[in-house]
């Protein structure tokens, strides 16, 4: 092969990956094969720790939601949790717990794709005597050209009812 020919292939070869790397990401996100929403979740109500499992985790979407939530606890307290996605739209987890006073919690992921994969920690810190529920921590989206993005979450708000909880993902 002459010099001339190699140097054709050299860049008709970095001009291809050029093209075909951005596309592999849009393209990747638009199959994921798995949960596009997971992440961890840690409860503390009036400053100590609250176990968390399936049985204080409810989950719903608020438009055709078919699957449920997976939780999976973790030794520390806190949980794992992993939903399929895979819609536009709003989808919400509750936590419930004695220790609350028979109130919840609430945290809505808000997809605003149906292509998009959100990862998140969250920390709650609900105080039952001043009856707030302080929520920190950070989500990640994807963006329509396959790039991860990376978002706080910090709320205060009235510990009440489910509904005012903090939402996420409004990007």
């Amino acid at each position: 092969m002459t010099k001339k020919k190699k140097i054709i292939v050299s860049v008709t070869s970095l001009c291809a990956a050029m093209v075909l790397i951005p596309a592999g990401r849009v393209v990747w996100f638009r199959n994921y094969p798995m949960d596009r929403i997971t992440g961890r979740v840690v409860l503390n109500v009036n400053g100590e720790s609250c176990a968390l499992n399936d049985d204080n985790i409810i989950s719903r979407k608020n438009i055709d939601f078919t699957k449920e939530a997976a939780v999976t606890p973790n030794d520390d307290g806190s949980a794992d949790i992993a939903i399929h996605g895979g819609n536009y739209g709003a989808y919400k987890f509750s936590i419930t717990s004695g220790q609350l006073n028979e109130k919840t919690v609430g945290v809505r992921c808000f997809q605003p794709n149906w292509w998009n994969v959100t990862e998140f920690e969250i920390d709650i810190d609900a105080d039952t005597e001043k009856n707030v529920v302080n929520y920190s921590g950070w989500y990640t989206y994807i963006d329509e050209m396959g790039f991860r993005h990376k978002d706080d979450i910090s709320a205060e708000k009235p510990l009440n009812d489910e509904n005012n909880g903090v939402s996420f993902g409004m990007n």
